[in-house]
């Protein structure tokens, strides 16, 4: 799992990167409030639930939550469905 981070300085250096995504791909954003306090593997393991992006959302805010996260929380979950290969900027 990789991860891109933005700082908090005035002028930041902004690292962009494609990644190719084809059906039934999910891409998960989130912010450190999440990657801090929940693990790697919990992560992926939730991913992996076959679940709406909303229930997977609601689920990684609640595990954010329980191991106490002590940040801004924000996720956003995106299926890649029914179409060919994509690229995310």
């Amino acid at each position: 799992m990789q991860q891109v981070v933005l700082g908090m300085q005035e002028n930041v250096r902004v690292e962009v990167r494609s990644y190719p995504m084809t059906d039934n791909d999910r891409f998960l954003l989130c912010s450190d409030g999440l990657s801090v306090p929940v693990s790697a593997a919990a992560l992926a393991d939730t991913l992996d639930l076959d679940k709406p992006p909303g229930a997977i959302v609601q689920h990684l805010l609640n595990l954010a939550n329980e191991a106490a996260g002590r940040d801004n929380i924000a996720v956003l979950v995106v299926d890649c469905t029914g179409g060919p290969e994509t690229t995310i900027p």
